[in-house]
């Protein structure tokens, strides 16, 4: 499969990283767009930090206006790499990513806006502790009225190696895409990432998956 996979392309491919400074593209996800994400989440993880009440409906409102920016523009991925909150930064790649790869597999704007926002989500349980966040995330969203099942599930399914064979597909599509921003940061080549993926995947993501996640970012 890793040939298979590596044939389509991967092997020429390049990252393009971007910072807060980048200047506007027709073919990238707008930085004002970005910024407001961004920022929305610290405020989120500073609020659940300091054990204040949140709701998740403002950021809904920036993923659904996200969504329809990428529906017109169809933009190419840029890696985010500057901004003073590193999980916010994170939650951010893997969000677009996921959004994108959503694209490729023809979801509609709901399940675009859903599987968005459990990328963007998927490690707010770091909040309240970084060791046990994926079970701290499951709690804190779970309780969220506005937050429906296949989000809040996310935070206890973003590691590929906590999947199971009947994990719904947002989990999948956000392991992937977690995994691969996380192996970019610790210096793997686009390459050898993708190559780590397919490693860790074995059958329990299915092959669609992970070719979306390529025609859609890498491409």
């Amino acid at each position: 499969m890793v040939g298979k996979l590596l044939n389509l392309g991967v092997d020429v491919v390049t990252v393009d990283y971007e910072g807060s400074s980048e200047e506007e593209s027709s073919n990238k996800v707008s930085l004002k767009t970005k910024m407001n994400l961004l920022k929305e989440l610290k405020d989120l993880y500073t609020k659940i930090e300091k054990g204040k009440s949140f709701t998740v409906t403002p950021l809904k409102k920036i993923v659904s206006d996200l969504v329809d920016e990428c529906i017109c523009k169809r933009p190419k991925y840029n890696k985010m790499t500057e901004f003073d909150h590193a999980y916010s930064v994170h939650s951010l790649n893997v969000g677009i990513m996921a959004l994108l790869t959503g694209m490729r597999l023809e979801y509609n704007k709901d399940k675009l806006i859903n599987v968005t926002l459990g990328a963007l989500l998927h490690d707010i349980g770091k909040a309240v502790d970084e060791k046990n966040h994926c079970e701290e995330g499951y709690k804190l969203l779970k309780d969220c009225q506005e937050v429906p099942p296949t989000v809040y599930i996310v935070p206890t399914q973003h590691h590929i190696s906590n999947l199971k064979a009947n994990c719904h597909e947002f989990s999948k599509i956000i392991s992937i895409c977690n995994t691969y921003d996380n192996l970019l940061d610790k210096g793997l080549n686009v390459k050898d990432a993708i190559k780590e993926i397919v490693a860790q995947s074995g059958l329990l993501i299915e092959e669609q998956y992970i070719k979306a996640f390529l025609y859609s970012v890498l491409m």
